[in-house]
């Protein structure tokens, strides 16, 4: 059975590298991905000019993992480019030399990532500055965090606090 095609129907980026990061192969989704107008114009591009510089380090330490046999990822990276792009990075060796590729992009994950925690920076922030005594226990009733109000009013550091039932 022929697998060839297979990487042309993923909906994930697939790349070849050759051992100097040129790029042999790209699939359409990589192309897509990577901004660029088709497969072929992508082949012979340099695979770090793509990558923001300040993940440079990061893929130079994949690149050389990679090239010592072992398989990597899945690594976050940003894109270069326009519009911020990030992705979860996985690669294998190939025989003599160079990488296979696999790209997923994770962008609205990390949009909703940095979403929660500001959430949660604003819920602690909130929490800890009410004039209102509260608490979280669990469903246990194990309390597993304090405000400085409820502390004070009980007459108790918040640290004595939590791991105790109420």
């Amino acid at each position: 059975m022929d697998h060839a095609a297979l990487p042309d129907t993923s909906p994930h980026a697939v790349l070849v590298l050759d051992p100097r990061g040129s790029i042999t192969y790209a699939n359409a989704s990589a192309a897509s991905l990577l901004g660029l107008i088709a497969p072929s114009t992508t082949t012979g591009a340099d695979l770090l000019a793509l990558v923001h510089e300040q993940h440079h380090d990061r893929a130079w330490r994949v690149w050389d993992k990679t090239l010592g046999g072992a398989p990597v990822g899945p690594v976050r990276m940003e894109l270069s480019g326009p519009e911020r792009r990030w992705v979860s990075v996985r690669t294998a060796p190939c025989e003599g030399g160079g990488m296979q590729v696999g790209v997923v992009d994770v962008t609205e994950q990390a949009h909703a990532d940095e979403r929660l925690r500001n959430s949660e920076q604003r819920f602690r922030a909130a929490f800890d500055s009410s004039p209102t005594g509260m608490a979280l226990v669990d469903d246990q009733g194990v309390f597993l965090r304090v405000n400085p109000a409820l502390a004070d009013l009980l007459g108790r550091d918040v640290d004595w606090f939590p791991g105790r039932s109420v």
